[in-house]
């Protein structure tokens, strides 16, 4: 990784100017190269590869870079790559992150950067949001890499291993970057090299870089395996215990909906249910977390917000993206609770045999950069993950776009009224509109309300995400309506149609802040793409959910309302834009938080697959190397399921005055301390007490009959010190303090 280097505006302007001066003299000699054959200019991409070769990460590129590949674009793609575009290019093989603006083509500046990168020796991986993305930008920048000598592929969730092999060796591969982790994690349980589809973890570039190594963070990718079942009646009893208790009587929650607990009735009603056990005794932990999970199922999670439910099973929705979060799951007992309250099929959980994060894996690349429209408001974050800089690069045509000032509504009724008012007289214009909205239930609603309108519109969330490229490239002709998720088409240009730029461009109405700014400057960014007209207005309501999350009080600014609903007051603006600082604040403390749990988690992962490559190199025949990779690998799954119990019940030394973050690396230390030796005698004994086996079953060894991949929903039920306090009053008798309740 990259060094640390803060940078104010005055250095970040000195920064560019020298790249400018690099991309200068980088198109020095600007011979008419349109006049020369194919073939003569794939002469020069040769010489340039030649002269390029091994070079260090700080050269510049030779002077005739620019010119040729320039060239290669007009006469591939049909494009002309600005200057901006190539300072962007130029910063990201500098090792820098880059902000460029939506529509500022950061598709081909990836493919250009990656370009260098080959040509230099390396070998890129460009990480996708999904694999539409990556099978398209695959496809669409493959001339430019052929032309430039190179070969590029895609990496998908549906292709088989000798498919992902096959892809992998390409000279830059095209993938999302979950598929790259359950590459990784496959590989890591492979008995033979043979059996690997990756080739190793060189450089990566990152598109929507703050999106995936920020808002994805805390996100453990996980692979499975069918090694036995868990007995789910205490998590059928649980559900149906808690769905005998009556809310305000026996639990109650917050208005933000972040934080649920039972009331001293509920203890009561709770602890007689499961035969007068002391649910806050450690003997009965079990029982307080089956009753947790099942209480969290019924009161936090919510059916088409954080959900939905399709074809008898539950799909959870990616909050941040808006997009149904595919091979996704929360943890298991969430996930049981929530199947159980929906009266579904239990999916298999299996146990996990390996796992990764987000922050692990881009660690385990020789160097990372990226880019996305909204990279320097993840400069904090980026910094203290992956001690990666945020370099702005001013767009090709300055925006156009008029951003109007918040708008705040007494409550959520009369918001949703004003935008939809809005929204139809801004059609009756010929004006298209966007409406963004923060769950699937918003978006519906306010389709309803529409529809009582007689506007004519489209909705683009969850449900229908198949349909999204087709539903974005209307959205921006005459008089189109579309109300979409946070989705709203990302990596989609909305190209206005005619007679729109007149009546002012695409106009993105927002209902609501998101509980981050980015989030707002992504959707916003949808309009005034490459200085087009456009507009952005947000109509933002004080009883929110993050609002009341915040600033429980908001409300009381309701008095102020005109006869609209409209607060017209700086203290109620004021009190709406802290508490998204309040949000932002509390998901940066969070991922720091989640980081620290998983860092010692990543180090014993090293250690384990630095013995597993020991077993494999040293050549024993097939049985023994079999047995002893078996029982590594089984060691390693159960302790990650002793890992995943410390995490859930670490709060507990809270109330003996123990840092819960240095506990938890004591007990993950002492309890890893002797695993990789322990497993090597197991498998010597094992094999010195069968010495007729003639397979792992002779052994009483196995391997998972199956195994899948998925990525765990890093659902939080509380911070640490939370849960302590609460667990003490109970034990102490005091009841639940008022100040600052959060879910057990």
């Amino acid at each position: 990784m990259h060094p640390v280097r803060w940078i104010g505006e005055h250095d970040e302007r000195r920064m560019l100017r020298r790249l400018r001066r690099t991309l200068a003299s980088a198109g020095v000699q600007r011979p008419d190269l349109a006049a020369l054959d194919d073939s003569a200019l794939a002469d020069h991409v040769a010489d340039l590869r030649e002269r390029w070769a091994g070079a260090a990460a700080d050269d510049p590129p030779p002077p005739l870079t620019r010119a040729v590949l320039d060239e290669v674009v007009r006469r591939t793609l049909g494009l002309t790559v600005h200057d901006e575009q190539w300072v962007a290019v130029l910063a990201m093989t500098d090792g820098w992150a880059v902000q460029l603006d939506t529509g500022e083509g950061k598709t081909l500046v990836g493919a250009l950067a990656a370009t260098l990168e080959c040509w230099r020796g390396r070998r890129p991986h460009i990480a996708t949001v999904n694999d539409y993305l990556a099978g398209r930008d695959a496809a669409w920048m493959g001339p430019v890499y052929r032309a430039a000598g190179l070969t590029a592929a895609a990496v998908t969730a549906a292709m088989a291993p000798e498919q992902r092999r096959a892809a992998h060796g390409a000279d830059v591969v095209y993938a999302p970057l979950t598929q790259i982790g359950f590459d990784l994690l496959r590989d890591g349980l492979a008995e033979r090299p043979a059996d690997r589809v990756l080739p190793g973890l060189d450089h990566l570039v990152v598109d929507e870089i703050d999106s995936l190594l920020v808002d994805q963070a805390r996100i453990p990718l996980v692979v499975a395996g069918a090694w036995g079942e868990r007995d789910g009646v205490l998590v059928a009893r649980a559900a149906q215990v808690v769905g005998a208790l009556e809310p305000g009587a026996d639990y109650e929650a917050d208005d933000g909906r972040t934080a649920v607990w039972l009331t001293d009735r509920g203890v009561d009603r709770v602890q007689r249910a499961f035969d007068d056990v002391h649910l806050y005794d450690t003997a009965h932990t079990d029982v307080l977390t089956a009753v947790n999970l099942a209480l969290h199922a019924r009161v936090l999670v919510e059916r088409d917000v954080d959900y939905l439910v399709v074809d008898g099973r539950i799909r959870l929705v990616d909050t941040s993206r808006g997009r149904v979060a595919h091979l996704r799951r929360w943890p298991d007992g969430l996930q049981e609770a929530v199947e159980v309250r929906e009266g579904l099929t239990r999916s298999e959980a299996g146990v996990v045999l390996d796992q990764t994060t987000v922050p692990a894996l881009v660690r385990a690349f020789r160097s990372v950069v990226g880019m996305s429209g909204t990279a320097d408001g993840a400069r904090e974050e980026l910094d203290a993950l992956y001690r990666l800089r945020v370099v702005r690069v001013p767009p090709h045509r300055r925006s156009q776009r008029v951003d109007e000032p918040l708008r705040v509504y007494a409550d959520a009724a009369r918001a949703d009224a004003a935008l939809v008012a809005r929204t139809a007289a801004e059609h009756t214009t010929g004006r298209p509109v966007l409406v963004g909205t923060q769950s699937v239930a918003e978006s519906e609603h306010l389709a309803t309300l529409l529809a009582a309108l007689d506007v004519p519109h489209v909705v683009l969330n969850a449900k229908n995400d198949s349909a999204e490229a087709e539903l974005v490239a209307l959205a921006g002709r005459s008089a189109a309506v579309t109300v979409s998720t946070q989705m709203a088409g990302r990596g989609t240009d909305i190209v206005l149609g005619e007679q729109v730029a007149p009546v002012g461009g695409l106009l993105v109405l927002a209902r609501g802040l998101y509980p981050s700014s980015r989030l707002d400057d992504q959707l916003r960014g949808r309009a005034g793409r490459q200085g087009d007209p456009g507009g952005s207005a947000v109509y933002a309501a004080l009883d929110d959910d993050l609002v009341l999350a915040a600033v429980p009080d908001a409300p009381a600014w309701a008095d102020a309302a005109d006869e609209d609903g409209l607060v017209d007051e700086r203290g109620a603006v004021a009190a709406v834009q802290h508490a998204q600082r309040v949000a932002e604040g509390a998901a940066l403390a969070s991922v720091r938080d989640t980081w620290r749990y998983h860092a010692i988690v990543a180090a014993q992962r090293e250690a384990v697959q630095a013995a597993r490559e020991a077993i494999i190199a040293a050549g024993d025949d097939d049985l023994p190397r079999r047995a002893r990779l078996a029982v590594l690998d089984h060691a390693w799954s159960d302790h990650l399921g002793l890992l995943t119990d410390l995490r859930e019940s670490v709060h507990l030394r809270v109330m003996a005055r123990m840092n819960p973050w240095l506990s938890f690396n004591a007990d993950a230390e002492a309890a890893f301390a002797t695993l990789i030796a322990d497993a090597q005698d197991e498998a010597d004994s094992l094999l010195a007490a069968h010495p007729d086996a003639a397979d792992l079953a002779g052994l009483g060894l196995r391997r998972p009959s199956a195994t899948w991949t998925y990525v765990l929903h890093d659902m939080t039920l509380g911070d640490d010190m939370d849960r302590a306090v609460r667990g003490l009053r109970r034990v102490l008798g005091l009841g639940r303090e008022p100040d600052r309740p959060a879910v057990d």
